[in-house]
Parts: C-alpha cells; sequence; structure tokens
C-alpha cells in the first residue's frame, strides 16, 4: 500500500526530495535553473506555500517577472537501470 505526500511547502519539498525549476517565459530570454529550496527556505521559512512562489520571481538574466515553475519529484538512482550483464 502506498502513503500519501502532501507537498504543499518548501520544507515539504526539500523533505522529500522534490525540486522546483524556474523557467523565464520572455522569447527572447528563455532562461532557466533550479530554484535553491534550502537558500529559499532561509529566506522565507521552511512552511512558506510553494504556490506563492511564482509570483515573487524574477529572470536572473533579463529581469522579467514573467516567470513559470516545473515541480519535478525526486528520481530513482540512475544506476538501478542498468541493465544486468
Amino acid at each position: 500500500m502506498h502513503r500519501q505526500i502532501v507537498i504543499a511547502t518548501i520544507g515539504d519539498h526539500i523533505e522529500n526530495g522534490y525540486t522546483i525549476r524556474a523557467h523565464c517565459n520572455n522569447v527572447r530570454c528563455l532562461h532557466n535553473a533550479l530554484v535553491d529550496l534550502e537558500a529559499l527556505a532561509a529566506r522565507l521559512g521552511r512552511d512558506f506555500d510553494t504556490m506563492r512562489i511564482r509570483p515573487r520571481l524574477r529572470c536572473t538574466s533579463c529581469g522579467t517577472r514573467d516567470c513559470s515553475i516545473t515541480v519535478s519529484p525526486p528520481y530513482p538512482d540512475p544506476g538501478c537501470f542498468r541493465p544486468k550483464m
């Protein structure tokens, strides 16, 4: 049986190995980068709701606030997919 995990805060993301990638939506830039969740938690608190992060983002390349985020679950060790010889 699987247990249900609720990922709602910065702390939840850190504790469960999730990552957040920020994407610039300016078609002349399209910069993207992983969000440093530890630094964000230090600044906003581990209980900060991750759905409130996007409006606070600013592209570090072009300065626009037109950004989006992608949340990714933890990935297994790539070595577990190697074929057995």
